[in-house]
């Protein structure tokens, strides 16, 4: 890589657009992964704190109820 950097003049136009158009698509994909895990983290959350842990959901309280069968609360 630092060989091309050095020798510019050896390329030619396609070479230069194509290191141009690879170097985009690296950092586009870089960002990508980086917000990935970011979005996970948010998700998982807010599902955790927001619907899993609802006490006034009526079909939470009712599956720690052991004696009744789970298909009977699902309708």
């Amino acid at each position: 890589m630092d060989a091309l950097r050095l020798e510019p003049r050896v390329l030619g136009f396609y070479e230069r657009f194509e290191q141009a158009v690879a170097h985009i698509l690296n950092v586009v994909i870089s960002v990508i992964i980086a917000i990935s895990p970011w979005q996970l983290i948010r998700a998982v959350v807010a599902l955790l704190l927001l619907k899993a842990l609802n006490p006034l959901k009526l079909f939470t309280v009712h599956v720690v109820d052991k004696d009744k069968p789970l298909y009977e609360y699902v309708k």
